[in-house]
């Protein structure tokens, strides 16, 4: 998959919509937007009403109520961080050898084995 293009329910055209394609007019328009993909860039698709997650998205009805929300991440230094957490954080999105240096303060890991269970915390 290279592109993905999601419907916008708004009466302007912003700048970052790609290759924008209208139907309809006023509050009965339908913008829809292409959004480039590549290896620096993911999605993340939430949902809310819309069956029990057994099914796939693509083989899921509407629903009445329901909403989705799809968040588009990309990261051009390919860091592992998205541009959008490196501008929040104050790093150069880039830049690969600058990124956020996240703290562990505390971590904790838990096994299991038949019956009986372990838990240990490091601080």
């Amino acid at each position: 998959m290279t592109a993905i293009w999601t419907p916008e329910y708004r009466e302007d055209t912003p700048a970052w919509c790609n290759e924008p394609v209208a139907y309809g007019a006023g509050i009965q328009r339908a913008l829809w937007c292409k959004h480039a993909l590549s290896t620096a860039d993911w999605w993340n698709i939430y949902t809310s009403g819309m069956g029990d997650g057994t099914t796939g998205l693509h083989e899921t009805p509407a629903a009445p109520g329901a909403t989705s929300l799809f968040r588009f991440n990309k990261d051009s230094d390919l860091d592992g961080y998205s541009d959008r957490s490196e501008a929040k954080l104050g790093t150069d999105e880039q830049d690969a050898a600058d990124y956020p240096q996240p703290e562990l303060l505390q971590g904790c890991t838990a096994s299991q084995a038949g019956m009986w269970s372990r838990q240990r915390s490091r601080s």
